[in-house]
């Protein structure tokens, strides 16, 4: 089974971990050690709606007693405490992990160019060298910038469902509903972005095509010159360019208006909710805590924001994972020779 074909059975996240785990090397560790960090920098982050809606509440109740006014006064206090903490964390783990990102990216380049040194005349007669570079180039860009998201990723789920536990304890009917409404919305999201992951991999296509014609010219210039050619090179270039127009206008106007979708879902969902909990307040206690809204919207809005996140991040994956896998015939081609090689892959 070649790696496409292996690839096609997978998610295209867990793909690209899969790819960034092999080129991690000597920094696995690093890698656990940095995602621990970010684990923990995200229940930090967290706390900020709860407290603002104890700090809005206690206002709200009056303050009667110096007690009560101290009480207030730590936990605004608080709330410095906490962002302080959520950078010693966040900041050490995001410094490791672009640190890691590099080598990730250059493990990765130097295992590509190994593989390309190592096959056979035949197989550089068979497949252009403008598009083995635009193969190479467009997977290596697309593993550098994945490694270097570890961060987001984590922060994306911890963030949906961290909200969603705290939103449980505030009210159980709002949580539950935010949660099968936020999640017809990301499959929602899932779905539009697998149809068209079979466009993203035509247009590297014609990436792959264009980078190879510009190839061609710009490596016999001279003879360009010399003959006159300017107009016809010129116009084969754009030729190539227009090739594929149809596919990114489709892929275009797809993608926006999911995202379209997507937005005004999450603000129904939002004002739905926070009309519930208003009107259902006033007619069991008579009162509406301002600061129990305030809960809500922080951590509804943190799940909305953070679906349309996970959302636009998946569709980025995709997007990443068809240029990782554009650059699996040299590995399937290497993988036909590999017995007879000496010595060890970088």
């Amino acid at each position: 089974m070649t790696k496409q074909e292996e690839s096609k059975k997978k998610n295209p996240l867990w793909n690209l971990y899969r790819e960034e785990w092999k080129h991690l090397g000597s920094r696995r560790k690093h890698f656990i050690g940095y995602t621990l960090l970010f684990v923990v920098a995200n229940i930090i982050a967290l706390m900020n709606p709860l407290v603002i809606g104890w700090i809005f509440n206690s206002i709200q109740q009056t303050i009667s007693s110096e007690a009560e006014l101290k009480k207030l006064l730590m936990m605004i206090l608080l709330l410095l405490g906490l962002n302080i903490g959520f950078w010693i964390f966040h900041g050490t783990g995001r410094v490791w992990e672009q640190i890691t990102a590099f080598y990730v990216h250059r493990n990765y380049t130097d295992r590509k160019i190994f593989k390309v040194l190592e096959l056979p005349v035949k197989w550089h007669k068979d497949n252009h060298t403008g598009d083995t570079i635009d193969k190479i180039n467009r997977g290596r860009e697309a593993i550098a910038v994945f490694s270097e998201v570890t961060y987001d990723l984590l922060s994306a789920f911890l963030n949906i469902f961290g909200s969603l536990l705290i939103l449980f304890f505030i009210d159980a009917k709002i949580a539950t509903f935010a949660f099968c409404f936020s999640s017809l919305v990301i499959l929602f999201s899932i779905s539009v972005d697998k149809y068209l992951s079979k466009y993203y991999k035509r247009l590297n296509k014609f990436s792959n095509k264009l980078a190879s014609s510009i190839y061609d010219y710009l490596s016999n210039i001279m003879t360009v010159l010399t003959l006159r050619l300017k107009k016809i090179v010129s116009k084969e270039v754009d030729e190539r360019l227009m090739a594929s127009y149809e596919t990114e206008r489709k892929t275009i106007i797809i993608n926006e208006t999911k995202w379209c979708t997507i937005s005004n879902a999450i603000s129904l969902m939002v004002v739905l909710v926070l009309m519930y909990k208003a009107y259902t307040d006033y007619h069991t206690t008579g009162v509406i805590l301002i600061g129990t809204l305030y809960m809500l919207y922080g951590y509804l809005s943190r799940v909305g924001e953070t679906f349309y996140q996970v959302a636009y991040m998946y569709s980025r994956l995709v997007k990443y994972n068809a240029r990782v896998e554009g650059a699996y015939p040299i590995d399937n081609a290497f993988d036909n020779i590999s017995e007879k090689i000496k010595g060890n892959i970088p």
